[in-house]
């Protein structure tokens, strides 16, 4: 059906490209540059990037690839908040 509606091989290449890069992209950054966030904030950060392209895609959102990118990241920083405060009440306990 994809292939059927879109109108060349450019706008093919650049919806499998934005597909799942979104979350990607963001799990990518934190990895290298910060210490921030584990196993949940990645896997959750690459769902939601992925979900929330293809709805706002489908819905034809004027930006869907940068849409999905802020909500990726906050999904990232939403969990990886949480994980850091499981991770420091766990360490509390023992």
């Amino acid at each position: 059906t994809l292939a059927l509606s879109a109108s060349g091989i450019y706008d093919l290449v650049e919806t499998a490209s934005a597909f799942g890069s979104s979350g990607s992209l963001v799990v990518i950054v934190f990895a290298l540059f910060t210490r921030f966030g584990r196993a949940a904030a990645g896997l959750a950060t690459l769902l939601a990037g992925t979900l929330c392209y293809v709805t706002l895609a489908l819905i034809e959102l004027p930006a869907p690839f940068l849409a999905s990118v802020v909500i990726s990241f906050i999904t990232y920083v939403l969990i990886g908040g949480w994980e850091h405060s499981v991770s420091h009440v766990s360490h509390r306990r023992a």
